[in-house]
């Protein structure tokens, strides 16, 4: 069993924040267009609903298949990057009494938890390689979810070729999943995603949405 370490606190005001909004019931982060002034969040604050854009009917989830990294592993060789696009996020895992794949399987995480998990320090990171370059409109992230591990994803950096795009503030927590559409689509190949504080970083699943 991993120890859970508790986050750093870290500066919700910052630059390139992305807008956090609910639809339906799921939490989305829309980057704003114009990133030159700070963006304050305040604690416990609900920033106004906005419309997630409406994508191409073409797009589809790209990230499967494709080779993944990672900056680290936690209990090499279990917990690797290629659980981070294999798929499985909210299904229902039939080896660990039927929780989803979000849940880490304390029985035997080695062979049937879906989850990628990094060792812990600052920045860590998982990317996905999409072996060429793809018209990039959104990315959804699905979170470990079980106990409070699942606050040890903070302040997250996506960049595209190491290009940042943005950052979600705060703690990802719970959500079912968090969708992070770009206000205009973005052409490229590698896809990370950096923890912004100095701890383990794990997810069940990244998609990365285009076409």
């Amino acid at each position: 069993m991993d120890t859970i370490t508790e986050p750093e606190e870290h500066d919700a005001s910052r630059r390139n924040l992305m807008k956090k909004a609910v639809v339906a019931g799921a939490v989305v982060w829309t980057a704003p267009v114009v990133m030159s002034a700070p963006a304050a969040f305040a604690a416990g604050s609900v920033p106004p609903t906005t419309p997630n854009p409406t994508l191409p009917p073409s797009d589809t989830n790209l990230a499967p298949g494709h080779t993944a990294s990672m900056s680290s592993v936690y209990a090499s060789p279990c917990n690797s990057a290629a659980l981070g696009n294999d798929g499985l996020s909210t299904q229902a895992n039939p080896t660990n009494g039927g929780l989803s794949y979000q849940n880490w399987n304390f029985a035997n995480p080695c062979n049937t938890n879906s989850i990628f998990h990094t060792d812990t320090g600052p920045g860590e990171w998982w990317q996905v390689d999409l072996g060429s370059s793809f018209t990039i409109d959104k990315i959804v992230l699905y979170n470990r979810i079980d106990n409070s591990a699942q606050t040890r994803a903070q302040n997250i950096t996506l960049s595209i070729d190491g290009v940042s795009q943005g950052i979600i503030p705060g703690t990802i927590g719970s959500w079912n999943s968090v969708t992070w559409t770009l206000p205009s689509p973005v052409v490229g190949q590698v896809i990370r995603v950096t923890n912004g504080v100095t701890n383990y970083f794990h997810l069940a699943e990244v998609e990365v949405w285009g076409h």
